[in-house]
């Protein structure tokens, strides 16, 4: 029909497991929040009319995907990759979603900065942060990858997905969600780096994984992937 669909719901938890992969508004209780949301989305809408089987979609501030990044997580098929400068909020918040989608036999890759790494310096600069700040939220994510490799090795039976970690050696030019890069149906979200503005205040887009220019972000995460130091969560500290 070459419509865009608005979900509209109170609990994301709730939608069909069929509709969780695309874009929702969850307002859970909160009528304010739904018309502000669904403000953003009818003009997106109108303003971007759909082609059949597209998935593009632009949040106007990054935080807005956490609404959805659970029922991604869930919908995820055979693989999950997340490449960024570090990921706090999903490591943390989202790891129950994590752990059920590798039940399922899902691979979860995640590629983060080295805290020790000379770019935390270059990174910091350009997003107007101290330098120990970032060092200390990347160490952070250090920890929480350490935490959630433990909690999967301590479940981990047969069919179990594979848990994998990187460290960048280059700097990561934004963040970036993979889910199924290499289905019909997956999808790309990434929020691009912009100097003087942190990533959870910057837009971010999201596209199908097979779209001429999703398939672009896939092969660049896929370039930076090649070139990333394995991180083994199971070393010492």
């Amino acid at each position: 029909m070459k419509k865009r669909l608005i979900t509209i719901v109170e609990n994301i938890d709730d939608l069909p497991f069929d509709l969780k992969s695309y874009p929702s508004i969850s307002y859970q209780g909160s009528l304010s929040k739904l018309k502000e949301h669904l403000k953003q989305r009818l003009t997106w809408a109108i303003q971007s009319p759909a082609d059949e089987g597209d998935q593009s979609f632009v949040y106007a501030d990054s935080a807005d995907l956490q609404g959805d990044l659970g029922a991604l997580i869930k919908a995820a098929a055979k693989q999950i990759v997340l490449s960024g400068t570090q990921f706090i909020i999903s490591l943390s918040d989202r790891r129950a979603a994590f752990l059920e989608t590798l039940s399922r036999g899902v691979d979860v890759t995640v590629a983060v900065l080295d805290p020790d790494s000379d770019l935390v310096s270059t990174t910091a600069k350009s997003y107007s942060m101290r330098v120990g700040e970032l060092k200390a939220e990347c160490y952070t994510c250090i920890e929480l990858m350490r935490g959630f490799y433990e909690e999967w090795a301590s479940i981990r039976g047969p069919g179990f997905g594979n848990l994998s970690f990187f460290t960048h050696t280059e700097l990561p030019r934004g963040r970036f969600y993979l889910f199924d890069p290499t289905e019909r149906d997956g999808c790309v979200i990434f929020i691009p780096y912009a100097d003087q503005l942190r990533s959870s205040h910057s837009p971010c887009f999201k596209l199908g994984a097979k779209s001429p220019a999703g398939q672009k972000y896939v092969k660049g995460v896929s370039r930076a992937l090649a070139k990333a130091n394995i991180f083994d969560p199971a070393d010492a500290a």
